[in-house]
This record gives structure tokens, sequence and C-alpha cells, in this order.
């Protein structure tokens, strides 16, 4: 896939962490103060804007994510926007090791089988926000998965987690998403992910082998919805809804115990 290689071959050496595609797309942002962080953690911390809402720069000082989960053996895809920033994202990053070699592992696809591969279900991570959002949003799927199959909330939030993944439209960090370049028309790691959405998830839905919901921009992510992919209206994808009263979490019960094993 050329998403997977792409980011497979990625060096991300220093700032600001972009795929040298992107370069040319980004430049305006990266040369101005007020489009692009492009510092480490020991700058960021001590500036005047950390934490602050009004905050709206791209934060190109922590590495992209593209995507999180396997994506050859996910059979459950969550598309979204763009990676948010939480407080703790610089410091999990510069001062979490484990944290950081799990990023980079999952943006070369090589997973380490005694861990989830979706890394945001995994409970080392779960001082990072990340892993309180996704949790939270399927806390109540992970919960009926227990209850239905009899088995312990931790061995369905394993279940649910090495078939899961989420992809993201806009691989670069930011508190809230504008489209200041066209970014979403001509950035080519948008492309690249377009290109997987359209040429591999797609057809693994219409043979029934995987299930996409399109959580966020789902106009931007040109896709239809189908007996397995779920497209989020307007009202839906300002929370993004996971629980079994969603229509995306509904779907996810019923394709688990369709694919039962």
């Amino acid at each position: 896939m050329k998403l997977i290689d792409a980011w497979k071959s990625w060096e991300g050496r220093t700032p600001p962490f972009i795929l040298e595609e992107d370069r040319p797309c980004l430049h305006n942002a990266i040369n101005n103060p007020k489009g692009a962080c492009c510092d480490p953690w020991e700058k960021v911390r001590e500036s005047e804007t950390f934490g602050s809402p009004a905050d709206t720069r791209l934060h190109l000082g922590l590495f992209p994510q593209p995507f999180c989960g396997n994506l050859v053996t996910a059979r459950i895809f969550v598309l979204m926007l763009n990676p948010g920033l939480g407080y703790g994202d610089y410091f999990a990053e510069y001062e979490t090791p484990g944290f950081k070699i799990a990023l980079v592992a999952g943006l070369r696809q090589e997973f380490d089988v005694t861990h989830p591969s979706f890394m945001y279900l995994d409970p080392r991570f779960a001082f990072h926000s990340g892993f309180r959002w996704w949790h939270d949003k399927f806390q109540a799927v992970i919960g009926n998965v227990a209850g239905e199959r009899k088995i312990p909330f931790a061995q369905a939030r394993r279940l649910l987690a090495d078939q899961l993944a989420s992809v993201e439209l806009f691989p670069y960090h930011s508190r809230s998403f504008e489209d200041h370049g066209h970014w979403l028309r001509d950035l080519p790691s948008v492309k690249l992910v377009r290109d997987f959405v359209q040429n591999d998830l797609i057809p693994r839905t219409e043979r029934g082998e995987a299930l996409v919901i399109v959580t966020r921009k789902a106009k931007e992510w040109r896709v239809l919805a189908s007996e397995n992919v779920v497209v989020y209206g307007a009202g839906e994808a300002q929370a993004a809804h996971l629980s079994p009263e969603s229509r995306g979490g509904e779907k996810i019960l019923e394709f688990l115990d369709r694919h039962r094993t």
C-alpha cells in the first residue's frame, strides 16, 4: 500500500515533523509563527501560548498521526479529520519513551503482538488524552461485548483493539482545524489516505470484510454510505458518538457478532 510505504520510510529526525512530499504545501504555515509551531517540547512548555484555547496553529513539533492500528489486519475503521491537541501530547512524546516507541511502531506498521495494535486502547497509555477519548467512546461497546460473550472487560477491550483502526484525513496535530492552505485539496498525504480508503478499504467493505464509519468531514472523504459504510451526518459528526445507541456503535456490535470466531 502506498500509504503504508510512505510513512514506513518516514524518518522524523527534527521538527517540523512532516512527510517530505507535504513540505511545499505547508511552506507558508511552517514559515509563519502564527501558522505552525515547529518547536520542541522544551520551548513549547515555556511559551506564552501553551494550553491556550486560542492556539489554532498546526503543531509540527509533534509526530504526525495519519492512522492508528494495523491497517492490514483491522476490520473496523473509523475515519476522522485530524489528530487533536491535548496538554499532555508533547510530554508523552518527549518524556515518555514507551509512548514514542509505540507511535513510531504504528507509523511503520510494526507491532508487538503482546500489546494491542490500537495503542489508544492499550492500558499502558491510560495517562494520555488519546486513551481517555477513545476509551470513553467505546467503553459501552466493550461492556456490551464482555457481557454478551461472558468474558472480562479487559479481554473484550483487547478483542476490539486488535480489530480497530482510525484514519485521519489530515495527519498533523491542531487544537481546531482550519484549511488555510487548501490542504485537503492539495496535500500529498491527504491524497495518499484518500487513495487508501477508495482503493483498499471500500473494496473490503464491498466484500463484507471491513466496516467503515465516517465520523468527520464526510464530503471530504468522498465515500458513500452502504451496508458496511456508515456516514455520519452533521449532527452526529459533532460528537462522533460510538456508543451502542449510535449508528456507528450499533453497526460495530453487529459486525463483531457476524465475524465472531
